[in-house]
């Protein structure tokens, strides 16, 4: 067990072409995302109507992207800790701090109420002058849009971007 309710879950099919579902502590007991596409959050029950605890999670019989028989799955299931956070912050169209308490490797931006992309920030490739992402759920190139500029810093994130992938006014991310 993690000893500490998961916040942020993955479950995939490995032996079925399907989608890579997702629950985040944001969405509730009745919300699912798809890491491998840009919908919003959408009534799902996958997971079961159920909040994760300390020691499981749950998965509803018979659904085949996270439980259906003789289906071969894998999950990962993440916790707060001193080093990772999963949370929501609410767009502003202006530049926003996100604090975290710690310095993060990797930020994961995915908006709940709107079609967007997943987008991936982290240390190894950004630079004082390039803010680079990658969008998890596409094959596109790295890429670096200023209204998407996501700055890292030593106790969260910055959001200087104004794009809707990140930052809409009153928009859940």
């Amino acid at each position: 067990g993690l000893n500490t309710p998961a916040k942020f879950v993955i479950v995939k099919r490995k032996d079925f072409t399907g989608q890579w579902r997702t629950w985040h502590s944001s969405l509730s007991n009745t919300q699912g995302l798809n890491l491998n596409d840009g919908s919003s959050a959408f009534t799902d029950d996958s997971f079961n109507n159920t909040i994760p605890t300390d020691s499981v999670f749950s998965v509803n019989a018979n659904v085949a992207n996270v439980n259906e028989s003789n289906g071969e799955y894998l999950a990962y299931c993440w916790a707060e800790s001193d080093t990772q956070s999963f949370g929501e912050y609410i767009g502003t169209e202006t530049e926003q701090t996100v604090e975290l308490g710690f310095a993060p490797a990797f930020v994961l931006i995915k908006s709940r109420t709107t079609s967007e992309q997943w987008y991936i920030y982290d240390t190894a490739r950004q630079t004082d002058v390039n803010y680079p992402y990658l969008n998890a759920n596409l094959s596109d190139a790295e890429g670096s849009t200023t209204s998407r500029n996501v700055v890292l810093t030593d106790s969260g994130f910055t959001i200087v971007g104004t794009d809707g992938a990140v930052n809409t006014n009153n928009l859940r991310y």
